[in-house]
C-alpha cells in the first residue's frame, strides 16, 4: 500500500539557533563522539530563534531497549506548540525542553534481552520527546523496521501521524470491511493517512477539505470528496449516513459536523477533546428529534473512551 504523509520533508544538517529554520521537514543528524551527542533544543519559549545545540550525555538502553543514531526526526505542529509555551500548562516540563516525536536511524546498541533487533538495522521511533538528538534510547514497543520503499524522508515524517492515523481507522475506529467512513480534515497528515488506510481495508470513503487541496484529496482516490462549502449547507445526502467519522481536522474542531454524519450507534474518532461532539443535542439543531440516536460511540486519540448517551 502506497503511502505519503502530507508533512513536507527535506534534509539539512543540524545547526544552532543562528540557523532560523522553520519549516516542516527531518533533519540530519552526524554523531561526533561516543560519551556525549548534541541535541537541538530550546531554555525559553519563544519563535525558532530560540533554538539552541545542547550537550547532552550520550544516553545508553536498558533492558528491553534499543539505541538509535538518528538519521532523521519529523517536525510536527505540536513540537512547534511546545517550543511557543502554548503547552506549558497542559504539559509542564523543565528546561532545557528537547522536542521530537518521530525518528528513523540506525541501531547502534542493544539492551538486555533484545532479541528481535541487529545493531545496523534501520528503524522508525514513536516518543515522546527528545527526537531533535543525535542519539536516542527507546522501547521495542515503539519501534518499527523501516520499509525498503520507504524513503529516509518519508519515514521521518510518518512515526506520529501514522500511529494517530491507525488508531483513528482501526484501534478505536474498529472499521470493517464495506463501511462508509468519512474523513474530516482528508487533505492534512493524519487525514491522508485515514483516507489510505480506510481505503486498503475495503470501505468506502468520503474525503472532506478545503477545495483549495482539491488536487492533492484526488491523488488519495477517496469514492467520494466534499468541500467544506458544501457541508456547511448539511446536505442531506450525507446525514447519518456513515458507519465511522474520523474527525482528523485541527484538533478536533468539527463535532458538530461529526454528530452531523454519524449514523445511530456509529463511531466517531477525533485527534481532539470528545467536548467538541454535541453530546445533548445528538447533532446540530436542525435534525428532527426522531432521528437522534441513543448510543454514538465516541473516541479520542488524547483522552479516555466514552460511550456518550445522544438525547
Amino acid at each position: 500500500m502506497p503511502v505519503m504523509p502530507a508533512t513536507r520533508s527535506r534534509c539539512k544538517k543540524l545547526k544552532g539557533p543562528a540557523s532560523g529554520w522553520t519549516g516542516s521537514s527531518s533533519l540530519t543528524i552526524l554523531k561526533e563522539s561516543s560519551d556525549s551527542m548534541q541535541a537541538f533544543g530550546f531554555d525559553k519559549f519563544g519563535g525558532p530563534a530560540v533554538f539552541q545545540t545542547i550537550e547532552k550525555p550520550t544516553p545508553t538502553p536498558k533492558a528491553g531497549q534499543v539505541a538509535i543514531d538518528v538519521i532523521g526526526f519529523g517536525f510536527n505542529p505540536y513540537d512547534a506548540s511546545l517550543r511557543r509555551g502554548d503547552q506549558a500548562t497542559a504539559r509542564p516540563l523543565p528546561f532545557p525542553i528537547i522536542p521530537g516525536q518521530d525518528v528513523v536511524g540506525k541501531i547502534s546498541a542493544l539492551g538486555e534481552g533484545v532479541t528481535d533487533y541487529a545493531i545496523g538495522d534501520i528503524v522508525m521511533n514513536h516518543r515522546p520527546l527528545r527526537g531533535y538528538s543525535e542519539v536516542v534510547t527507546a522501547s521495542l514497543a515503539k519501534v518499527a523496521p523501516k520499509s525498503a520503499a520507504l524513503s529516509f524522508l518519508d519515514a521521518a515524517a510518518l512515526p506520529n501521524v501514522g500511529t494517530v492515523a491507525y488508531a483513528l481507522v482501526h484501534s478505536l475506529g474498529q472499521l470493517q470491511k464495506g463501511q462508509n467512513v468519512a474523513v474530516i480534515g482528508a487533505s492534512g497528515s493524519v487525514g491522508s493517512l485515514a483516507v489510505q488506510l480506510a481505503k486498503y481495508a475495503g470501505a468506502r470513503v468520503l474525503a472532506i477539505a478545503g477545495e483549495r487541496h482539491k488536487d492533492f484529496i484526488h491523488w488519495l482516490t477517496p469514492d467520494d470528496v466534499y468541500y467544506y462549502d458544501g457541508v456547511a449547507k448539511r446536505d442531506n445526502a450525507w446525514a447519518q449516513r456513515f458507519d465511522l467519522v474520523v474527525d482528523a481536522a485541527t484538533m478536533g474542531a468539527n463535532g458538530e459536523l461529526a454528530a452531523w454524519l454519524v449514523k445511530p450507534t456509529g463511531i466517531v474518532t477525533t485527534v481532539g477533546e470528545t467536548s467538541t461532539i454535541p453530546a445533548a443535542a445528538g447533532g446540530p439543531s436542525e435534525r428532527p428529534a426522531a432521528s437522534r440516536r441513543p448510543a454514538t460511540m465516541i473516541f479520542s486519540c488524547i483522552s479516555t473512551t466514552w460511550r456518550i448517551p445522544m438525547a
